[in-house]
């Protein structure tokens, strides 16, 4: 199952989600990715990503994770 949404209030401010859960039967799990992103004036920008994934090994319970990745990102064009 896979699911994504977009948003944006204007052209200086957008986020967005997916979501993404498998199971194939000996293993299973989620990826949720969320990000937003703010334009700060013409040359600046600030975007950020949160995403929690799990993914468990239903055969023996060996493998399995889960882990969030945080992720902060500014970039100047000059």
């Amino acid at each position: 199952l896979a699911l994504g949404l977009n948003w944006a209030k204007d052209q200086n401010l957008s986020a967005s989600a997916s979501l993404n859960y498998y199971d194939s039967g000996d293993a299973r799990g989620t990826q949720l990715t969320l990000s937003l992103r703010r334009r700060l004036g013409a040359d600046h920008e600030l975007e950020l990503v949160l995403a929690p994934w799990r993914h468990e090994d239903r055969l023996l319970n060996m493998t399995g994770y889960r882990t969030t990745f945080l992720s902060a990102r500014y970039t100047v064009r000059f």
